[in-house]
């Protein structure tokens, strides 16, 4: 895998060795390599890189992507399509709707050319429309559902087209570990992915905004009179509402906010820190980076600072590194601070 790096003006990228594969000359890179490839643009002309570092083909397009699914988005002219893993163009740009569509589950959402009353479906990665294009939304199929816009009301299909929940609902969210919010008669409730309601619609008076939020871990986010709290399946709030702001359950931890500081709890929404950071970000690989008194540093999940707070930025570990700033030099740390690679230019 490759990760990408700034030096100066430019962009590269190194393998996890902290070794450069690809040479700062990008004007634009993803973060990382997927599903083998990076993907750069620069002159004009987007180039997959194979993680040996060889460009494997590029493109003249408006916008790509990433392969996903085995399958990479293409605009040309405002009209999607898209290639495989062999570059091979399988579905040719001619579908609008949706700004970097990917494929999941094998399907893609696509829409209708025109803006006006634009409809939705999904293709196959053969580019057979399997759900036609006759919706106002789709949203992405997840463990082989997918919500669906009708009339105005909301609802839910199966991979073959057959609504398993009737569109009669002010909105659903995306579903997630099997569940979603729904929206009816202007109050919320929680809907498995069978259709059973696991609540009536008995949250009112919500910040709507943060009712789009997926489940995760078990527990979705809502926000009511500007304070946040966790519920679950069940509709149960064990903590009510009592964090200024809160982030989802990521490798059993989450952050919450009180008095301008953040602070990580885990699943028995015990403290596993004070409240003492100034940001935060995500557990992965069993560290986290918080930062204090202007600087960004990692704990472990005791909440011990186990690498201290030296970076002006810092980013989850993924495949034993992290992205980090040091004196306006980006670059990458071990799990024990060790330098990785840093590169020799400042950003400017």
């Amino acid at each position: 895998m490759l990760f990408s790096y700034q030096d100066g003006h430019y962009k590269g990228m190194i393998n996890e060795k902290g070794q450069v594969v690809v040479k700062p000359e990008y004007h634009e890179l993803s973060y990382k390599s997927f599903e083998g490839y990076a993907l750069g643009y620069k002159s004009g002309k987007w180039q997959y890189i194979s993680d040996t570092g060889a460009i494997a083909h590029e493109y003249q397009a408006m916008e790509m992507d990433v392969f996903r699914d085995g399958m990479a988005y293409i605009n040309v002219y405002g009209l999607t399509g898209f290639i495989d893993k062999e570059f091979n163009l399988v579905i040719r740009p001619k579908y609008g709707g949706f700004i970097h569509s990917f494929f999941q589950e094998g399907l893609a959402r696509v829409g209708t050319p025109n803006t006006n009353d634009q409809k939705f479906g999904f293709v196959n990665k053969e580019g057979k429309v399997i759900v036609p294009l006759k919706y106002e939304y789709v949203g992405n199929f997840h463990k082989g559902l997918a919500v669906v816009t009708i009339n105005r009301r909301d609802g839910a299909i199966n991979r073959e087209g057959e609504l398993v929940i009737l569109p009669a609902f002010q909105l659903i969210n995306d579903f997630n570990e099997g569940y979603a919010m729904y929206k009816y008669n202007d109050s919320w409730g929680i809907i498995k992915n069978t259709g059973e309601q696991m609540t009536g619609p008995i949250f009112e008076d919500f910040d709507w905004l943060y009712l789009h939020t997926k489940f995760s871990e078990g527990y979705v986010i809502l926000c009511k009179g500007g304070k946040f709290s966790f519920v679950d399946f069940y509709g149960n709030n064990p903590l009510d509402f009592q964090y200024e702001d809160a982030e989802a359950f990521h490798n059993g931890y989450a952050a919450v906010k009180q008095n301008g500081k953040w602070a990580f709890i885990d699943k028995t929404f015990s403290q596993i820190t004070d409240f003492c950071f100034e940001e935060v970000g995500l557990f992965n690989e069993r560290l986290a980076p918080v930062k204090i008194d202007g600087k960004w540093g990692y704990i472990d999940e005791t909440g011990c600072m186990q690498i201290k707070p030296i970076y002006e930025n810092a980013y989850e570990f993924e495949n034993g590194i992290a992205n980090t700033l040091f004196l306006k030099r980006d670059g990458y740390i071990s799990r024990t601070g060790e330098e990785v690679y840093r590169a020799r230019v400042a950003i400017k």
